[in-house]
């Protein structure tokens, strides 16, 4: 049985300040009271209810509440304060997105059994305690790549619910890779009929979402305070939408879609007018879709072997008065950049982007490459770490020899990433010098998904992701993985009870051979 008290010193992320006085209040009726924050409130109102199976009445005046939401001058919008005492629970904020936060923590309050549909039961004791919490970093983000294998709408649903329970604000949604285009574009109807399916082993794969389907989720998401950028890869890793666009390509054709991953020589003819203004198009219906000032171009991973043979790309470098083919993916880069700025928009790059020099008001997000980030760093720019040796879950937790043995190449790609070195990492001070600290927008752990298809996804994150939204979110003073380890064995109650599975061990007999291809 899980005390109180427990409770209060089991919060994930740790906030900033945690006073307790070592007595409970009990609430025997929740009555919820806001003059400011409705919507936060309803969706507080929803959650009590689901977790009991009783209606939860709206006050209508504070003094007959026991649970107030207040608007009150705290240090930034994600900042909050949160009081339970003897007369109830009492939140203040002076935006959404610290009631957000504040819900998250009061909901950790909570028996775990409250965290299941039907699972909780009034009268509860809640821990007394006074808490004063704003994060870390304002980026705190998860990239899912549903390119590689498609996610339903309602699998996605849930997991901003997971994210918004551990604090995380930004849904980085990979929709374009070589393996599949998923996002719907009126003005290219193949898009959808065509580049969002493969086929293997005479079975066609896939799924796209439909301009509702998005609106659905953005909507969502920002009513957990979560920012939602999409990425569209520009130029490369564009096998799918070539197949279903050929001529946007630098030969006029290109092989079929395929199922097993890798990094293709067919991108986007860049001295060809067409392949500008496909993008352009796009951008133009993203943009619509999309109300998040960012949008992420890729820009990783494009060989530039078609362009060196290609007539009009080598005209195209002869006409502009370029170096070589780097520079002419930097000047398509800043034409697309250029389009969106007008639109009141900015771009998100991978480290390569920063080869050809950022354009104005981008931001680089690291992966791989050092030598980017600290060119990136040098300019001023504001900088994403995602760095691959800490932050891919795509990586296995640990090393097993029954997938390494026979997969030698992944061996080498993908190093085992324990939950103790996730935790143990902190970009300040390693990849970026303290006196810099103030570019680093934030952190974002990655999940690729050659591996991972929707079945899988959660023992990828799962408790890994917890450790990043405390590094991410918390002070990282006192840090101690020995603490959090303590504190994490109380929570995996909390996500069981939400229906999540987090890795426990490598699964018997994993057959990657078959993952590989899987849809």
């Amino acid at each position: 049985m899980t005390s109180p008290h427990q409770l209060v010193a089991a919060i994930i992320p740790q906030p900033l300040r945690v006073t307790t006085i070592g007595r409970t209040f009990l609430m025997r009726k929740p009555v919820v009271y806001t003059e400011d924050f409705g919507a936060a409130a309803d969706r507080l109102v929803t959650w009590l209810q689901r977790a009991s199976g009783t209606p939860v009445q709206r006050g209508r005046v504070s003094t007959s509440s026991n649970i107030v939401i207040e608007r009150h001058p705290v240090a930034s919008d994600e900042a909050y304060e949160l009081a339970v005492y003897e007369g109830g629970a009492r939140i203040r904020a002076r935006h959404p997105d610290g009631v957000s936060r504040a819900i998250a923590t009061l909901q950790q309050l909570f028996p775990p059994a409250f965290h299941q549909p039907g699972g909780g039961k009034f009268p509860v004791e809640l821990p007394q305690c006074w808490i004063e919490d704003q994060p870390r970093f304002p980026w705190r983000g998860l990239l899912l790549d549903c390119s590689r294998h498609f996610m339903t709408v309602d699998y996605i649903l849930d997991l901003l619910d997971a994210m918004a329970a551990h604090k995380m604000n930004v849904f980085h949604w990979h929709l374009v890779d070589d393996q599949a285009w998923r996002l719907q574009i009126d003005r290219y109807p193949l898009l959808t009929e065509v580049a969002a399916w493969r086929v293997h082993n005479g079975v066609r794969h896939g799924g796209f979402y439909a301009k509702d389907d998005v609106r659905r989720i953005v909507a969502h998401a920002a009513s957990l305070g979560i920012r939602v950028v999409p990425e569209i890869e520009l130029p490369g890793h564009a096998n799918a939408a070539l197949n279903a666009y050929p001529h946007f390509a630098c030969r006029g054709e290109v092989p079929p879609i395929e199922p097993r991953w890798g990094v293709y020589p067919d991108i986007f003819c860049a001295g060809l007018d067409d392949s500008l203004q496909f993008y352009r198009d796009v951008m133009e219906e993203v943009i619509e879709l999309f109300p998040d000032r960012f949008i992420h171009i890729g820009g990783d991973e494009a060989p530039r072997d078609r362009w060196k043979e290609c007539p009009r790309c080598q005209a195209r470098i002869a006409a502009l008065g370029l170096k070589d083919e780097a520079a002419l993916q930097t000047w398509m880069t800043r034409e697309i950049q250029t389009f969106v700025a007008a639109r009141g928009k900015a771009i998100i790059g991978w480290d390569e982007l920063q080869y050809g020099g950022l354009p104005p008001d981008s931001i680089l997000q690291h992966w791989r490459y050092e030598e980017c980030l600290a060119g990136a760093i040098a300019e001023n720019h504001q900088v994403i770490i995602s760095q691959n040796r800490h932050l891919y879950f795509d990586y296995p937790h640990d090393k097993d020899p029954r997938v390494h043995s026979r997969d030698t190449q992944r061996n080498d790609w993908m190093p085992a990433l324990g939950l103790e070195k996730v935790y143990g990492f902190d970009p300040i001070g390693t990849l970026v010098p303290a006196e810099k600290a103030n570019l680093v927008l934030g952190m974002e752990c990655t999940l690729w998904s050659e591996f991972a298809p929707q079945e899988l996804v959660h023992r990828q994150l799962f408790p890994r992701i917890c450790a990043v939204s405390e590094i991410a979110w918390s002070s990282p003073r006192d840090r101690s993985f020995a603490e959090f380890s303590k504190r994490l064995d109380l929570h995996l109650l909390r996500l069981k009870a939400m229906g999540i599975t987090p890795y426990d061990g490598p699964m018997a007999s994993p057959d990657w051979q078959q993952i590989y291809p899987t849809p």
